[in-house]
Order: structure tokens, then sequence, then C-alpha cells
């Protein structure tokens, strides 16, 4: 999660100063009526250059994500840093997992990970029926 927010940070701080130093693409149309094709216009004019197809620098492009996007990049970054470093720490683990009881779980997502993960979900589930505590 950290490692997330320092790059969420980087991209947000970092696209803001671009922008103030005028490093981004314009990126509105421009509401001139000269540059409409269906206005008639008798007198060439010369095509105008879009921010499309002018070059910029790589992280000027990086910059250049939209603000819409940022909480998605953000959940998707936490997801699958999260899953990299536990599958990291699992593997170089000297203890035993404990295991969990299969009640716990909701059977849709029990069914899931047993279908796609069979031998880890017994190596990491009890599926045994185990009385709940207040039912003894």
């Amino acid at each position: 999660m950290l490692c997330t927010f320092a790059f969420m940070g980087f991209l947000g701080f970092g696209s803001r100063s671009y922008a103030t130093k005028g490093f981004l693409p314009d990126q509105r149309l421009s509401l001139d009526l000269s540059e409409c094709p269906n206005t008639n216009v008798t007198s060439p004019t010369t095509p105008p250059v879009y921010w499309k197809d002018r070059e910029y620098s790589g992280l000027a492009t990086f910059y250049s994500i939209s603000d819409l996007w940022y909480p998605a990049i953000g959940c998707i970054m936490v997801v699958f840093l999260g899953l990299l470093f536990s599958f990291i720490v699992a593997a170089f683990s000297k203890e035993k997992p404990n295991r969990m009881q299969a009640r716990l779980f909701v059977p849709l997502v029990l069914r899931m990970w047993v279908f796609f993960f069979p031998g880890e979900m017994e190596r990491l589930v009890t599926f045994d029926e185990i009385e709940p505590s207040g039912k003894n």
C-alpha cells in the first residue's frame, strides 16, 4: 500500500507540476468555428496542428493520464502488489500457515478458489464441518 501511495503521489504531484510549467499537451478542443469543416469559407486556411500530432517526452505522456484513471490505477496496484508481496513472504517463510475453516468463506468464492487452486486450498482450508462454538 505504501508503494502505491508513493507512486500515486508521484503521478499526481508530477502531473500538476508539469501542467503548471506548461509541459503537458493542451487537450481541450478549440471553440473557434474557423476550423469547422462545415463552414462556408472560400479562402484557403492552414490546417491547425493538433496536440496528437506533436511529439512529447515520455514523462509528459505519462503525466497526461486523465485524473479519472487515478483511482483505478491505485486499486489495481494495491491488489497486484499485495498479492505479489504476500506470495514472496509465503515463499520464504519457514512457518506453516494456519488453516482456515471452510465455513468462514463465502460459498461461491470458496468454490471458485477450489476450482482454480485445488492443491493450495486443501493445504490452507479445513473442509470438515465444524459446529459453531455456541451450539455444543
